[in-house]
């Protein structure tokens, strides 16, 4: 029993947790209106779940932080789990930030973090490879103490348009996406990073290439691929 739990805090501290939103509420004056009367955030188009997805694919989503040195493992992990399955594994990334009474996203390693949410979830256009966005993640996280600055060298280096990134992150475009990640976190109930889900189940094993591929390839209809035999 003692090693049990040992090993259930040991896993929740390996984590960044969400930070708090303010404890006191402003007058009801000077709240903004209600998230019901809010337009709610629309997913571009390449971020969105896609709901017409073969009959033999797996859905996955990751929820990270861009300077959360627990996400770099998962980040590495799947990376090599994409690369293996190709495109019989779909993985959506989201970021967890928290929303201030302004609407404003604050994220938990400050603005820095936000900034890297930001260029990281740009760098997913509609027809970049998930894997090239990985790798820009890994890249950036090769020197986490460099995020965001480092961010046009990994983009140079994946040969991604830094223009579009930036772009995209410095306009509605980019607030749109980090509002669609922040929705699905908030709808998840995720509270720390990184946090997987495999299909509707939370994943709660090591961020290893073959932990990951055997969670993966568990749920995974029809014929395995050959990534999957043990």
């Amino acid at each position: 029993m003692r090693v049990v739990a040992s090993a259930a805090i040991a896993i929740l501290l390996a984590s960044c947790a969400k930070p708090k939103p303010p404890a006191a509420p402003p007058p009801a004056h000077a709240r903004p209106s209600s998230p019901s009367s809010q337009p709610a955030a629309r997913l571009p188009t390449a971020f969105r779940n896609r709901s017409r997805l073969a009959a033999d694919h797996v859905r996955a989503e990751l929820f990270v932080m861009s300077k959360c040195h627990f996400c770099k493992r998962a980040e590495t992990g799947l990376l090599a789990v994409v690369e293996a399955l190709g495109p019989r594994f779909d993985l959506q990334i989201h970021f967890v930030v928290t929303r201030g009474v302004t609407g404003a996203f604050r994220a938990m390693h400050g603005a820095g973090e936000l900034r890297g949410n930001l260029l990281q979830l740009c760098a997913k256009r509609r027809r970049t490879p998930r894997a090239t966005q990985l790798r820009f993640i890994n890249c950036m996280s090769d020197d986490m103490r460099a995020i965001p600055a480092n961010w046009r060298a990994c983009a140079r280096k994946l040969g991604l348009d830094a223009n579009v990134i930036d772009r995209c992150a410095s306009s509605d475009e980019g607030t749109q996406r980090l509002a669609a990640s922040y929705a699905r976190s908030t709808a998840r109930h995720v509270g720390g990073a990184p946090t997987l889900f495999i299909g509707a189940t939370r994943y709660s094993g090591r961020y290893q290439k073959r932990a990951l591929l055997a969670a993966i390839c568990a749920v995974m209809p029809g014929k395995k691929p050959t990534a999957c035999a043990p």
